[in-house]
């Protein structure tokens, strides 16, 4: 068969079963309650190797550090690990977990190497064609990973890492969380860049076999080049793999914010108002600016808000949520917003109807 046309028939078949999997996301919660951490290559395959010092060890750290600040902050969300330890796990082992977990985001962790040792920095990865030899070059080396599974040209129908041919089926391949994915790399971009001080070498797309069959968005991360002296060493520092957990523990947590605000897009909330600064009348139709929300009661200080007043606070499924101002109209609001964002940049407008909490209609 014509390799063109055998793999637009594999992508036919990936799609279906993307889209099989797709009925159970259907069913999941309007917040972000599970992710997959992967920590790239383990056991016989050591990814990058620079004398003693091996990427799997590296990533597998920073990978299980990201995941304890995710559980430490976010009880509420299931972490799920590819692997916990040295063991070697198949790529397509590596899908399979995050699909029968129904995870809503993919995190795999690897560090890069190239033959020139002057470069450095991160870049994060998503699934595409790649745009030059240098993301084919990535993409080649983590897809190595499969030369050492049993059967890998059975279980791949022929695919060969090493070759460019083979690439030619992401070309066909349009994730449909695409919008998704290239927003979360660029999240991870932005605080690797302002939270862990690396270099910012962009988001990128590649033809990555651990990302071709996920069910949900998804992005590799570089976390730096391990060909490079400098970050080699900063690598392999215990304290920055620390801070590179951080950056994209920062990352996810920007990222599940607006996860969550978009999945309750129009979603009405009771009013529970627990105190308030101002009174909101239940029988007008009136505006407010939702500045935060928290699993904890915070009293309603302007000290506590960055000297804001006219605050007022309700509940809904266990987080508070605190509002400031009321408005007759929605262009009053929209004049005052601003001002606030200059306080609470995350800051945005709800709609407040006899009692009911919600997002205004568009």
């Amino acid at each position: 068969m014509n390799i063109y046309l055998k793999y637009t028939f594999l992508v036919f078949v990936n799609i279906l079963l993307a889209l099989t999997s797709s009925f159970a996301q259907n069913n999941l919660s309007n917040t972000l309650n599970s992710v997959v951490i992967d920590a790239g290559h383990g056991g016989r395959d050591p990814g990058a190797k620079i004398g003693r010092t091996t990427e799997k060890r590296i990533v597998l750290d920073i990978a299980l550090k990201l995941g304890q600040l995710i559980e430490r902050e976010f009880p509420e969300v299931n972490v799920i690990y590819t692997r916990k330890n040295d063991t070697f796990v198949p790529l397509y082992k590596r899908v399979t977990i995050a699909n029968r977990a129904n995870a809503q985001l993919f995190l795999s962790i690897h560090a890069n190497y190239c033959g020139t040792p002057s470069v450095y920095g991160t870049e994060t990865f998503v699934l595409g064609n790649h745009k030059s030899a240098d993301n084919l070059r990535v993409a080649k080396k983590e897809n190595a990973a499969i030369l050492l599974e049993k059967d890998h040209s059975v279980r791949y129908e022929g695919f060969d890492p090493n070759d460019p041919v083979s690439y030619v089926i992401f070309e066909l391949l349009q994730s449909r969380f695409q919008e998704q994915s290239i927003n979360l790399a660029a999240i991870m971009q932005k605080h690797l860049k302002l939270d862990a001080r690396r270099r910012d070498r962009g988001v990128k797309q590649a033809g990555f076999l651990v990302l071709k069959n996920i069910s949900m968005p998804g992005a590799l991360l570089e976390v730096g080049f391990m060909s490079n002296p400098s970050e080699l060493r900063y690598l392999g520092s215990s304290s920055n793999r620390s801070r590179v957990a951080k950056a994209i523990f920062n990352g996810f947590k920007q990222y599940k914010k607006a996860f969550d605000a978009r999945s309750n897009y129009g979603k009405e909330e009771k009013k529970v108002v627990q105190k308030s600064t101002t009174p909101i009348k239940t029988t007008t139709h009136t505006y407010s600016i939702q500045l935060a929300a928290s699993r904890k009661k915070i009293a309603l200080k302007s000290y506590n808000f960055k000297g804001l007043k006219k605050l007022y606070r309700y509940k809904s499924r266990k987080v508070y949520k605190y509002c400031f101002g009321k408005y007759n109209s929605i262009t009053l609001a929209n004049s005052e917003l601003s001002h606030v964002k200059r306080k609470y940049k995350d800051a945005f407008i709800v709609e407040v109807n006899n009692g009911i909490v919600s997002l205004p209609k568009k």
